[in-house]
């Protein structure tokens, strides 16, 4: 019995120190979901720049596109959000994307729906389009990680 306390005590430390990882703050809607970005993990760069993690959930809609997407994948019709990982330039706003993965709603990576953008030469940074879902992370995030120091 003690064993299976034990167990279940562990288990319960482990969900709790994940979940403490990660400070999803919404920053945007739109009708493919709902975005979020993770404040505790944005790391500060050299020269005004941050990594950050963005949060996609996807709506009905944006579970659609994403198998339209990722057609022929196992199991892309089970997607439930995706995590890209960006690099914004805070003094000059632009932003690169560096990674994504997608997850269903367990939480498991969906295999063959990752991507390393900077591996495949597709990282070149972009310009930030006014009034766009970037913009609204850009100055979420911008704000907060200099303002915050």
């Amino acid at each position: 019995m003690k064993r299976v306390l034990l167990c279940a005590a562990i288990v319960c430390i482990s969900i709790a120190s994940a979940a403490e990882g990660a400070d999803w703050i919404f920053f945007a809607k739109s009708n493919m979901g709902t975005a979020y970005y993770d404040r505790a993990g944005i790391k500060k760069l050299s020269g005004g720049v941050i990594r950050i993690s963005v949060k996609y959930a996807y709506s009905p809609e944006g579970i659609k596109e994403f198998g339209e997407d990722f057609r022929g994948v196992s199991g892309s019709e089970s997607v439930s959000y995706s995590v890209y990982v960006y690099g914004l330039d805070c003094s000059t706003n632009t932003f690169k994307p560096i990674t994504a993965d997608s997850y269903d709603s367990a939480g498991a990576a969906l295999k063959g729906t990752g991507l390393d953008f900077e591996k495949t030469g597709q990282s070149a940074p972009e310009h930030i389009t006014p009034n766009s879902m970037m913009e609204q992370l850009f100055n979420s995030a911008c704000g907060w990680k200099f303002n915050a120091f």
